[in-house]
C-alpha cells in the first residue's frame, strides 16, 4: 500500500507525462496500520485514475468473479470494449446478491 508521498509522486509523474492510472483497489478494505488511500483523490488525478474493485475480499465472495471499475466517463467506452472482448457474463443471481452487499454497505456508513 501505498504513503501519501508515494501516490503525490506518482500522481505528479502521471500528469507530466499524460498517463492515465488504473488502481487495483481489492484489497482496500483490509488495512492492517493506518488507512487506505487511492490515488483517485489526489490532485488532479481523479479524471485520469481508473478504479478496480470487487467483493472477493471484503465479503469474502471468492470465486464469484464480479468486479467493475469506476472512472471518468471518457474512459467507459474503451473499458467497454475491451471488457466485450475478454469477459463473460456474472450469473443473475450473483449480480443480484453482489447489489445488495453494495446496498447494505452504503446503508450502514
Amino acid at each position: 500500500m501505498f504513503g501519501k508521498e508515494d501516490l503525490e509522486t506518482i500522481a505528479t509523474f502521471a500528469e507530466r507525462h499524460n498517463l492515465w492510472i488504473i488502481s487495483d483497489e481489492v484489497y482496500r478494505s483490509t488495512v492492517f496500520d493506518g488507512e487506505f488511500l487511492s490515488i483517485a483523490f489526489s490532485p488532479g488525478m481523479r479524471e485520469r485514475t481508473i478504479i478496480v474493485n470487487s467483493l472477493s475480499k471484503s465479503h469474502a465472495m471468492t470465486g464469484w468473479r464480479l468486479r467493475w471499475t469506476l472512472g471518468p466517463v471518457s474512459a467507459s467506452v474503451h473499458l467497454e470494449n475491451l471488457a466485450q472482448c475478454m469477459l463473460f457474463g456474472s450469473p443473475t443471481c450473483i449480480q443480484d446478491a453482489a447489489a445488495v452487499t453494495l446496498d447494505e454497505a452504503v446503508t450502514q456508513r
